[in-house]
């Protein structure tokens, strides 16, 4: 029986990867932890769908005691075992006309919740925070089965394909999720001799509301892939960068997204 927790579960992906974890047999899935701001209607339902196996945490990814207070929480209820897998998947998306204009940027209009509206915010949202919650819950994924964490990353954070996504005004998150990547990249590197598995991964362009509906993947689509991802990875894919796996995707033209599941270079 293995044990969850996944940052900014509020709604979109991070909803229904818990969704998806606690529809698997409590012999599978013991325990889905998530961290959200606030507790939203579709959360509230889960949570009374699941009662036993559901643990929301409120908390800012953004602030040190509010995760330190989520981590005497999430090992109070373990009880003595470990966490074994970790997901981070709370970010923000912030929109600028180019590259000087990202002190000036604006916040996807879905996300008015989320503060910050330049470079330096969205790095402490999409890469410090990363690096706390890691931090924070490391000593309980020590002690955990799996020792597997898994980023959210995006295909726009390679530096080794930037060229391809110029059509995008979102400099700032392409330039944080290329940090966040060395970030989980550097996880991999320093905790590899203890077994961990750190690993990033594009879910791709999704129908949430950030996505919207013009995007290329459902979220059944998208969170069936990260989910597979996630239980299949080995220790031999500790430190890599992943594109989702989505076999009934077909290219046929816009930008080349091929949720193949293989690596994305950095």
């Amino acid at each position: 029986m293995a044990s969850y927790l996944i940052t900014g579960a509020s709604r979109g992906l991070g909803l229904a990867m818990a969704k998806g974890l606690l529809s698997k047999p409590a012999s599978k899935v013991a325990v889905v932890f998530v961290i959200a701001r606030q507790i939203t209607p579709a959360l509230e339902g889960l949570a009374h769908t699941y009662p036993q196996r559901l643990v929301i945490l409120l908390a800012d990814v953004t602030d040190e005691k509010s995760i330190q207070k989520a981590a005497l929480q999430v090992e109070s209820t373990l009880n003595g075992p470990g966490l074994d897998f970790l997901i981070n998947n709370a970010g923000t998306f912030p929109f600028s006309d180019g590259i000087e204009m990202m002190y000036e940027a604006t916040l996807c209009k879905f996300l008015p919740d989320i503060l910050g509206d330049d470079l330096m915010d969205t790095l402490k949202v999409n890469v410090n925070s990363v690096h706390l919650v890691n931090k924070t819950f490391l000593p309980l994924l020590r002690k955990g089965q799996k020792k597997t964490v898994m980023s959210l990353s995006a295909a726009m954070g390679s530096i080794t394909r930037a060229a391809e996504f110029m059509f995008q005004d979102t400099p700032g998150y392409k330039i944080s999720k290329a940090a966040m990547n060395m970030l989980m990249r550097q996880y991999s590197l320093y905790l590899e001799k203890e077994g961990f598995i750190f690993f990033s991964i594009c879910p791709g362009w999704t129908q949430t509301e950030m996505g919207t509906s013009a995007a290329n993947l459902t979220i059944d689509q998208s969170v069936t892939g990260l989910l597979n991802k996630l239980e299949s990875v080995t220790v031999g894919d500790n430190g890599k960068f992943f594109d989702n796996d989505v076999p009934s995707w077909t290219w046929t033209s816009g930008p080349k997204n091929l949720y193949d599941g293989k690596e994305i270079p950095y």
